[in-house]
């Protein structure tokens, strides 16, 4: 049998809550700890062996509630322009051993360590397909699992969704 990708998640966490007029929504209660910290210890729980947290907004603040967790911090100075900077950043920071990276937005409280082991299982499982994308009640949703492959080419320019000119998501 093949042997599975070494994973890393990549939590995305740059952005500047302005849909909650302000306040960095990564530092809001999610039953007793901030958001953020829910999602790294979900990510920590899993099969990753490497977590990588882009921040942005408000990121010293956020990097302290990180501090005691065994999480790469990374700050994308370039945040405000979208998530297309903090995924480039996260994806130039993984080591070359990586074989897969679930991607995830920090603010999902609901997310857990069964769903991200979930979804890496499905993609261990996934054949010749370079991204795994779930779907909810037919639509595209977040994490995403994405081939180391798919990573370089987002790098490079190559992906839809990487490319800085291009606001489609990936297919």
């Amino acid at each position: 049998p093949q042997q599975a990708p070494r994973v890393a998640v990549l939590l995305l966490a740059a952005g500047r809550s302005t849909r909650m007029g302000g306040p960095n929504k990564m530092l809001a209660d999610a039953n007793g700890q901030p958001l953020v910290v829910h999602a790294v210890k979900a990510a920590l729980a899993s099969q990753a062996v490497e977590v990588v947290v882009v921040l942005g907004h408000r990121a010293d603040e956020v990097a302290w509630v990180l501090a005691d967790l065994p999480v790469l911090t990374v700050v994308n100075p370039s945040h405000a322009t979208g998530h297309v900077t903090s995924l480039r950043k996260g994806l130039m920071e993984l080591p070359d051993s990586i074989g897969a990276t679930l991607v995830a937005l920090a603010d999902q409280p609901l997310i857990e360590r069964a769903d991200v082991t979930a979804l890496l299982d499905a993609f261990a499982r996934r054949g010749v397909a370079r991204a795994l994308v779930p779907r909810v009640r037919g639509q595209r949703g977040h994490p995403v699992v994405l081939d180391a492959s798919v990573g370089a080419d987002i790098l490079k320019g190559n992906a839809a969704y990487g490319h800085p000119n291009n606001k489609k998501p990936m297919r």
